[in-house]
């Protein structure tokens, strides 16, 4: 198991996740939490964008909380061998698609801002996006969102998705 700090090293940042990468960095320096429950100034999560057998598709969840079109990924769970691993038992949970985390790669930093619920105050996803290919098209909306769907690639564009996510994207088909 590669620990967070080795991976975010190791990652060859572009000049608009450098800022992302140093607060990762920071933020591990200073409590190394992946604890849910760590808000000030929040935690680390897992993502993937998981790219189609033909790589010109994506998968997206319509998340219930944010009303929008998002990769899936999560929280990372004290069960989870790792943070690739947590990436993917959230594609299990929110899409029913099985991955390979042999094949995944990091592809993109990110932090966001979580908006206050009656639960939890706002805070900050220290969000660590990995790139997969999915073996088949098959999938399934979890119970956790709303709804999942292909999308073509192409379709995916900063006028109607996040800027962020848009990044992801296109460093996932590199």
């Amino acid at each position: 198991m590669t620990p967070i700090r080795d991976i975010i090293h190791a990652y060859h940042a572009t000049p608009d996740e450098e800022i992302c990468r140093m607060r990762m960095l920071a933020l591990l320096e200073s409590t190394g939490s992946c604890r849910r429950t760590h808000f000030i100034p929040g935690h680390f999560t897992a993502s993937a964008i998981i790219l189609s057998p033909d790589k010109l598709s994506t998968l997206l969840i319509y998340h219930r909380k944010l009303q929008r079109w998002l990769q899936p990924g999560g929280h990372i769970e004290i069960e989870d061998a790792s943070i690739v691993h947590a990436a993917a038992r959230e594609v299990i949970e929110e899409c029913g698609v099985h991955v390979d985390i042999k094949h995944a790669r990091l592809v993109h930093l990110d932090i966001h801002t979580i908006p206050e619920t009656s639960k939890e105050p706002a805070h900050e996803h220290f969000d660590i996006r990995f790139a997969f290919v999915s073996n088949d098209w098959e999938m399934k909306a979890g119970a956790e969102v709303e709804n999942a769907q292909w999308f073509s690639i192409a379709e995916i564009t900063p006028d109607k998705h996040e800027a962020s996510l848009c990044a992801a994207i296109q460093r996932a088909r590199m």
